[in-house]
Protein backbone atom coordinates (compact mmCIF):
# COMPACT_ATOMS: atom_id res chain seq x y z
CA UNK A 1 0.00 0.00 0.00
CA UNK A 2 3.01 2.04 0.56
CA UNK A 3 4.50 1.79 -2.50
CA UNK A 4 1.59 2.26 -4.37
CA UNK A 5 0.44 5.76 -2.60
CA UNK A 6 4.34 6.73 -3.07
CA UNK A 7 3.67 6.13 -6.84
CA UNK A 8 0.57 7.81 -6.72
CA UNK A 9 1.86 10.87 -5.32
CA UNK A 10 5.27 10.69 -7.43
CA UNK A 11 2.64 10.83 -10.71
CA UNK A 12 0.42 13.45 -9.20
CA UNK A 13 4.38 15.54 -8.79
CA UNK A 14 4.85 15.18 -12.44
CA UNK A 15 1.81 15.88 -13.88
CA UNK A 16 2.02 19.49 -12.31
CA UNK A 17 5.25 19.47 -14.21
CA UNK A 18 5.65 21.67 -17.57
CA UNK A 19 5.96 19.44 -20.12
CA UNK A 20 9.58 20.94 -21.41
CA UNK A 21 10.72 20.01 -17.76
CA UNK A 22 9.88 16.31 -18.77
CA UNK A 23 11.18 16.38 -22.20
CA UNK A 24 14.44 15.53 -23.01
CA UNK A 25 17.09 17.70 -23.91
CA UNK A 26 18.32 16.46 -27.17
CA UNK A 27 19.18 19.35 -29.01
CA UNK A 28 23.17 18.90 -28.08
CA UNK A 29 23.02 16.21 -30.96
CA UNK A 30 22.13 18.44 -33.97
CA UNK A 31 24.86 18.86 -36.20
CA UNK A 32 27.44 17.51 -38.21
CA UNK A 33 30.04 15.18 -36.66
CA UNK A 34 33.14 14.02 -37.58
CA UNK A 35 35.40 10.68 -36.54
CA UNK A 36 37.62 8.36 -36.92
CA UNK A 37 37.20 4.10 -36.38
CA UNK A 38 40.00 3.12 -34.64
CA UNK A 39 41.98 -0.06 -36.15
CA UNK A 40 39.87 -0.51 -38.85
CA UNK A 41 41.66 -2.45 -41.34
CA UNK A 42 39.74 -1.10 -44.82
CA UNK A 43 40.10 1.43 -46.85
CA UNK A 44 38.45 4.69 -45.27
CA UNK A 45 38.64 4.75 -41.63
CA UNK A 46 36.71 8.06 -41.57
CA UNK A 47 32.79 8.53 -40.59
CA UNK A 48 30.65 11.55 -40.34
CA UNK A 49 27.51 11.58 -39.09
CA UNK A 50 24.47 14.54 -39.59
CA UNK A 51 21.76 14.90 -37.46
CA UNK A 52 18.77 17.05 -37.26
CA UNK A 53 16.53 17.30 -34.65
CA UNK A 54 13.27 19.66 -35.08
CA UNK A 55 10.38 19.29 -33.06
CA UNK A 56 11.51 16.49 -30.47
CA UNK A 57 11.89 13.89 -33.14
CA UNK A 58 15.58 13.31 -34.80
CA UNK A 59 17.08 12.34 -37.77
CA UNK A 60 20.14 10.81 -38.92
CA UNK A 61 22.22 10.24 -42.27
CA UNK A 62 25.52 8.46 -41.89
CA UNK A 63 28.43 8.57 -44.58
CA UNK A 64 31.90 6.46 -44.41
CA UNK A 65 34.71 9.13 -45.50
CA UNK A 66 34.36 12.48 -44.97
CA UNK A 67 33.78 13.30 -49.23
CA UNK A 68 31.16 10.68 -49.16
CA UNK A 69 27.45 11.91 -49.28
CA UNK A 70 25.76 10.67 -45.85
CA UNK A 71 22.61 8.46 -46.38
CA UNK A 72 19.93 8.02 -44.41
CA UNK A 73 19.75 5.79 -41.48
CA UNK A 74 16.91 3.88 -40.75
CA UNK A 75 16.78 3.82 -37.48
CA UNK A 76 18.48 7.09 -34.64
CA UNK A 77 17.83 7.22 -31.21
CA UNK A 78 19.35 10.28 -29.13
CA UNK A 79 18.49 10.90 -25.46
CA UNK A 80 20.12 13.16 -23.15
CA UNK A 81 23.64 11.04 -22.89
CA UNK A 82 23.65 8.32 -25.80
CA UNK A 83 22.79 8.48 -29.52
CA UNK A 84 22.32 4.81 -31.10
CA UNK A 85 21.91 4.60 -35.10
CA UNK A 86 21.75 1.65 -37.78
CA UNK A 87 23.24 2.74 -41.15
CA UNK A 88 21.75 1.68 -43.95
CA UNK A 89 24.64 -1.20 -44.14
CA UNK A 90 22.37 -2.18 -41.21
CA UNK A 91 25.81 -1.62 -38.82
CA UNK A 92 24.84 -0.61 -35.58
CA UNK A 93 26.57 2.25 -34.02
CA UNK A 94 26.57 3.13 -30.34
CA UNK A 95 27.47 6.46 -28.74
CA UNK A 96 28.14 8.30 -25.30
CA UNK A 97 28.35 11.57 -24.90
CA UNK A 98 32.07 12.40 -23.37
CA UNK A 99 32.26 16.43 -22.75
CA UNK A 100 31.83 18.17 -26.40
CA UNK A 101 32.55 15.04 -28.00
CA UNK A 102 30.87 11.33 -28.45
CA UNK A 103 32.64 8.20 -28.24
CA UNK A 104 31.51 4.46 -29.06
CA UNK A 105 31.61 1.80 -31.27
CA UNK A 106 30.72 0.88 -35.08
CA UNK A 107 30.23 -2.68 -35.35
CA UNK A 108 30.81 -3.83 -38.71
CA UNK A 109 27.23 -6.36 -39.24
CA UNK A 110 28.26 -9.11 -41.42
CA UNK A 111 31.70 -9.85 -39.11
CA UNK A 112 30.75 -8.64 -35.85
CA UNK A 113 33.73 -7.07 -35.06
CA UNK A 114 33.31 -3.79 -33.21
CA UNK A 115 35.89 -0.89 -33.32
CA UNK A 116 36.08 2.03 -31.53
CA UNK A 117 34.29 5.96 -32.77
CA UNK A 118 35.47 8.81 -31.36
CA UNK A 119 33.24 11.92 -32.83
CA UNK A 120 33.64 15.73 -32.95
CA UNK A 121 31.31 18.12 -34.29
CA UNK A 122 31.77 20.68 -36.75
Amino acid sequence: MRDLIHALGLAAMLATLPESVLAQDISWAAGTWKGRLEGYPGQDSDRVMIVDVAGGKTTCRWGEGFRAKPGPAPSCTVTATDLKLTTGAKNPVELRRDGNALKGTWTNAASGKSYRLAMAKE
